[in-house]
């Protein structure tokens, strides 16, 4: 069992205009009001019982059980007709306000066998039963307007304002699945992996309008209902020809239900799609040097972009080519090293919704190219070394791919000193104080800023 609380400000990042943020915005300005917030709870617990019969037959039974209050009230829609080289101007602000209450039951039985049928193999077979009950209280939008700031901070104007909720949605969702996975050994050197499942997904939605001083439902509600039963595969081949090298491609298809809270009273089609992987493995140095190289292709229908603002559009397809390749050095001689690459090309296909034709655009957040390293030394007097470089591509902060984030690159550094039983250390990042990079976005069109030289000492204690 577990439980955990939230609870702060928000911060919503800052606007642009022409694709870029303004000149005279400094990067750690905060556009939200004193009286925003985030509050959130959950509550989880699951009970397993694991029973094994017979030597080569085992049974594993789990029931799980959660709820998750969530409220949430921000300046969200910023924005400011200042140009990008203006040292001064207002920003415009609206409201945003999302309340939830998420209940979740989970139970599962899987029945796992290995024996020898023609090859040796290792099958389990599983069901899985998913309910999902949620409550929604909607807040009437039609005024969010907020008293505009100036770009420099300063005294906010704005009090607090009032939220009214005169709407309520219900939703109701369950899923049942059986599975099938079995792992084949056809030669010492080759194993194949086989798996199928069978979904069914029932949805129902209701909204209607309440009395905002009672809550009282007033009317009769709009009630959407759906259900959908899934077929999905995945299918892989492993061939380790030499005991440092391996070799695998894999594939599958899969689907997921779609449960975002569009204001816009939208119900939405499970999002679908299949993936393709073919990788390299290799090892040298008795283990101490590792390579790993992958190539995918994934591609999805039916995907759901949010234009902000709690509105949600389902367009088309979306899909994705690329190749990842992490390389591992491990203590040799005190030092070892860390590398990663990815190049991903994700696009939009055939993406056409009632605003816009994102076809051939990338999606939001996805940059191009993404480079790691991370190199350490230690030496024999216990004073240890570290230092690394991250480089991160070109990627949009809304899929009309008018507003850039561009290409970054940060270097870090790290200094540590081990004693018997403990060890001290300062970590550094963004050693060379790097200031206008961007990290994420929201809305299309506001971009959070990323940190600025942050220094991270640390004590370990160990036994």
């Amino acid at each position: 069992g577990s439980f955990s609380h939230v609870s702060f400000g928000t911060d919503t990042g800052l606007p642009t205009r022409g694709g870029l943020v303004p000149a005279g915005i400094p990067l750690d300005r905060r556009f939200n009001t004193a009286f925003d917030f985030l509050r959130g709870e959950a509550y989880d617990a699951r009970v397993e019982y694991a029973y094994t019969p017979e030597p080569w037959l085992d049974v594993t039974a789990r029931v799980g059980a959660s709820k998750n209050p969530y409220s949430y009230k921000a300046a969200e829609m910023l924005a400011t007709d200042a140009a990008p080289s203006a040292r001064t101007g207002t920003v415009t602000r609206e409201w945003f306000f999302l309340e939830h209450d998420w209940n979740t039951l989970y139970s599962q039985v899987e029945v796992a066998a290995r024996g020898t049928v023609i090859v040796p193999q290792r099958a389990l077979l599983g069901y899985e039963l998913g309910n999902l009950a949620s409550g929604h209280p909607r807040a009437n939008l039609s005024d969010a307007g907020l008293a505009p700031v100036p770009f420099a901070a300063s005294a906010d104007p704005q009090g607090d304002y009032p939220v009214t909720i005169d709407k309520r949605r219900e939703r109701w969702q369950q899923t049942h699945g059986v599975y099938l996975h079995d792992t084949l050994t056809l030669l010492p050197a080759l194993k194949a992996s086989l798996s199928g499942r069978l979904d069914h997904w029932s949805y129902e939605e209701r909204n209607f309008a309440v009395d905002p001083a009672t809550g009282a439902a007033q009317g009769d509600p709009s009630v959407a209902s759906r259900s959908t039963t899934v077929a999905t595969f995945r299918a892989g081949l492993v061939l380790q020809p030499v005991p440092w090298g391996t070799l695998y491609a894999a594939g599958g298809t899969g689907f997921r239900p779609v449960r975002v809270v569009s204001q816009d009273d939208r119900t939405f089609a499970p999002e679908r799609g299949r993936q393709l992987e073919v990788g390299l493995r290799l090892e040298a140095l008795e283990g101490k040097a590792n390579l790993n190289v992958a190539a995918y292709g994934i591609e999805k229908t039916d995907v759901v972009v949010s234009r902000g603002g709690g509105v949600f559009e389902q367009a088309g397809g979306q899909s994705s080519r690329g190749v990842e390749v992490d390389a591992t050095l491990r203590d040799l001689g005190g030092f070892s090293l860390r590398a990663g690459y990815a190049y991903t090309a994700a696009r939009f296909d055939a993406f056409v919704t009632d605003a816009e034709d994102f076809t051939g655009k990338r999606p939001a957040n996805v940059p191009d190219h993404q480079l790691s390293l991370w190199g350490t030394y230690r030496t024999r007097y216990g004073v240890g070394f570290g230092a690394g470089y991250r480089a991160v591509g070109l990627a949009f902060a809304d899929p009309s791919n008018t507003v850039r984030m561009p290409p970054y690159s940060l270097v870090d550094a790290a200094v540590f000193y081990a004693f018997p039983h403990a060890e001290l250390g300062v970590n550094v990042s963004n050693l060379l104080g790097v200031e206008r990079y961007f990290l994420s976005s929201i809305n299309d069109t506001q971009v959070t800023p990323g940190a600025p030289r942050t220094v991270l000492v640390t004590l370990r204690i160990s036994s």
